[in-house]
């Protein structure tokens, strides 16, 4: 596994994002197609209104008309529109977040170790191939609800949190804000700061793998939180 991640860190960078692209999408068209439907999102919806409603009864048969309009039942057709949205989703993605924290990255090893000659590809190839395994959760939702758990709510998809902190709390015990920072330190982020430091120690960023570690950790983590409180903030003037 070891050699296998070498040779990847060393070939082109436009491969590796190629790869990166392929995969999150491959995922992204299988989990919005067969597992996170549009069907059991409207669904979803529907039930929330359903219980903002002061007068249950008088929504009842609202509700089943609103059903009766909607063509719920499964279609072996493949969406391609929404599949061109996860593509452009996935292009997004990436620009906003592996390119940001690498050109973070980039700044804070480039002062840190006073790197002159330090190239942007020694730092995206490594956080670009330690992002896949932000992707596992998603591979998990995939294989439990869809070869285990077949018979589930939308609402399932959303507590569906394989190894975060918050889960060990149920739903109620914590609010939305609490599970956000919680959540910040789980094991997927925490593989992926131990792959991304290996890599770039790999590709002789530095020849120290402990420095890099450090600073790899504290410029995620800080940046992580910075994020949460502006969402934090945002959350709290638009509600």
């Amino acid at each position: 596994m070891k050699r296998f991640y070498s040779e990847l860190l060393w070939s082109g960078t436009g491969a590796v994002v190629l790869v990166y692209f392929v995969f999150s999408f491959l995922i992204s068209f299988i989990d919005t197609n067969f597992i996170s439907t549009d069907e059991l999102y409207i669904l979803y919806n529907q039930q929330v209104n359903a219980e903002k409603y002061d007068d249950y009864n008088d929504y009842v048969s609202d509700f089943e008309e609103d059903l009766a309009d909607l063509d719920l039942e499964e279609s072996d057709a493949i969406d391609w529109e929404g599949a061109l949205w996860d593509l452009i989703f996935i292009g997004v993605e990436f620009l906003i977040s592996i390119i940001v924290v690498s050109a973070i990255l980039f700044g804070a090893v480039s002062i840190y170790f006073n790197h002159q000659e330090l190239e942007f590809g020694q730092i995206l190839k490594p956080i670009t191939l330690a992002s896949f395994l932000l992707q596992i959760p998603v591979i998990l939702s995939l294989i439990w609800f869809g070869l285990i758990q077949t018979d589930f709510e939308y609402q399932d998809l959303l507590d569906f949190k394989p190894l975060y902190p918050s889960s060990a709390f149920d739903n109620d015990e914590l609010s939305g804000t609490a599970t956000r920072f919680l959540d910040i330190l789980n094991p997927y982020l925490i593989g992926f700061v131990l792959v991304a430091a290996k890599g770039m120690h790999i590709l002789n960023v530095s020849s120290s793998y402990k420095k890099l570690l450090s600073l790899t950790a504290i410029s995620i983590v800080t940046l992580l939180i910075c994020w949460n409180v502006l969402v934090t903030y945002l959350i709290a003037v638009l509600t």
